[in-house]
């Protein structure tokens, strides 16, 4: 059996830059020991329209750390106060690296429920 690490990675193609959001075990283990809460609570919160300002930044700074080692939790969170251009791209990079990573389940819809027995106008006339 071959053992294959967990990794996903993203780029993210600014104006003056490429930065490499890369999520491994590494990355979450930073998440969640700075968060103080668990990875599937983490992805929630970010994906959520209402998600905290801290969480997105310490997810970013986190998935900087392998490839952008240099770059301050203050620079990480100053992605999200990026001009438009900037953070748009920043949001999309950690969707599809999210996505990959973690993939939402659709639900499938309930079958409605067999109806058994006559039908209500089945009875009336006969």
């Amino acid at each position: 059996m071959t053992l294959l690490a967990f990794g996903e990675e993203q780029q993210v193609v600014l104006p003056d830059e490429t930065l490499t959001l890369r999520l491994d075990f590494g990355a979450i283990t930073i998440m969640e020991g700075a968060l103080d809460m668990p990875m599937p609570l983490i992805v929630a919160h970010v994906r959520n329209p209402q998600r905290q300002l801290r969480v997105v930044g310490q997810m970013l700074w986190a998935l900087l750390r392998t490839h952008h080692p240099e770059i301050t939790l203050d620079q990480a969170a100053g992605l999200i106060f990026a001009p438009k251009d900037v953070g748009l791209k920043v949001g999309f990079a950690l969707d599809a690296l999210l996505e990959r990573a973690f993939p939402l389940v659709e639900e499938r819809p309930k079958n409605p429920p067999v109806r058994r027995g006559r039908s209500k106008s089945s009875g009336k006339n006969g």
